[in-house]
């Protein structure tokens, strides 16, 4: 047996099935071993950890009530309910924690006005989640049908800590703030948002190791979106490259995520409806991205993977056909060679590893 990696699986499925899954991957094989699971999440869409705490934070809904979860990670995988709060809106389909572990980021989706919104939550000694402190209603709209107001999908902060961004698939734009670290308060940069390919929809997004360019994934219109970053506050779109194999033409196809890996070599993301990971190069001089490869999720709608933090096996949720797959990453080409371990999963929609 290799080296072993825990990770835990978000669960997007509203009947008596548990919300959060626990499991241990051997990197040397890619087997997964079932560990534990919690039924105190209805319905969960993205899990995120504690910087320094062992606590696993939950977004989704539970007895009807969107709502943000603290949990602490135990050491043989089971998860202990430490508290929660309501998000103040719709869908949360994102969670991040600040560098310094005193707040919670999350983004709804929507709300009962159709726009999203964000909210700030600060974390006590323990990282349990307080009432929230700032609610940001968020605005606008785009050209495609799904665009009929502001949705975000993603919350991050830059890894130097000096910027929240916020990819919203309603309007095309990756909002950016300032965040006041006492307070938890976000202020609107200026200029407050970067303009994404009209109607694409951005949805997730992802850092080189060298915190200076990061990559966009959009979902109505599947492409990624290179963006440079200067460490003072200026953004801009460096390229714009199909998230899809060449000449691949697919009626229907939504895109969902993307990951770098851990050597800076290639980004990864995964496109529902050609049920793909698509591989892509990544010059080291200037940052620009090249079609690599690409592998079958071997299931339907890929909604979202992870790779451990070796950067050795990737771990994709396909949604629609209730299983996990893993499979080896070639570290030098960035091929993704199939395992063919398969374990199922009840709509599984984001894997993350915390160990």
């Amino acid at each position: 047996m290799g080296d072993i990696r825990r990770m835990f699986v978000a669960c997007n499925d509203t009947s008596a099935r548990a919300g959060i899954l626990c499991f241990d991957l051997d990197v040397e094989t890619g087997a997964l071993r079932p560990v534990g699971e919690t039924r105190d999440i209805d319905s969960c869409l993205y899990l995120n950890r504690h910087p320094t705490l062992a606590v696993l934070y939950a977004t989704g809904v539970r007895e009807s009530v969107s709502v943000i979860q603290a949990f602490r990670i135990e050491q043989d995988g089971g998860l202990t309910w430490l508290g929660q709060q309501p998000t103040n809106g719709w869908e949360p389909c994102y969670v991040s924690i600040t560098p310094d572990g005193r707040h919670a980021l999350v983004v709804n989706y929507t709300g009962p006005e159709k726009a999203g919104s964000i909210v700030v939550f600060p974390l006590d000694r323990d990282g349990i989640p307080q009432p929230a402190t700032t609610w940001i209603q968020l605005e606008g709209n785009g050209v495609h049908q799904r665009q009929d107001a502001s949705h975000p999908h993603m919350i991050t902060l830059m890894p130097d800590g000096k910027f929240v961004l916020v990819t919203d698939l309603g309007t095309d734009r990756l909002m950016i703030y300032r965040m006041i670290p006492q307070t938890g308060q976000l202020e609107p940069h200026t200029p407050p948002y970067l303009e994404i390919q009209t109607g694409s929809g951005p949805r997730h997004l992802d850092f080189h190791p060298d915190r200076r360019v990061l990559f966009v994934m959009s979902e109505l219109e599947p492409v990624i979106t290179v963006i440079s970053y200067d460490g003072e506050g200026r953004f801009e779109v460096v390229d714009t490259v199909p998230a899809l194999p060449p000449e691949v033409q697919i009626p229907v196809n939504l895109g969902a995520d993307i990951h770098v890996a851990p050597s800076g070599r290639f980004v990864y993301v995964s496109n529902r409806g050609h049920n793909s990971l698509c591989v892509f190069a990544i010059d080291p001089v200037t940052n620009a991205l090249s079609y690599a490869g690409h592998h079958t999720t071997l299931g339907d709608w890929p909604r979202g993977f992870a790779l451990d933090p070796s950067g050795q096996v990737l771990v994709v949720a396909n949604q629609r056909t209730d299983d996990l797959y893993s499979f080896i990453v070639d570290l030098a080409a960035g091929r993704l060679m199939a395992t063919h371990h398969r374990i199922a999963a009840a709509t599984p929609v984001c894997v993350m590893f915390v160990a």
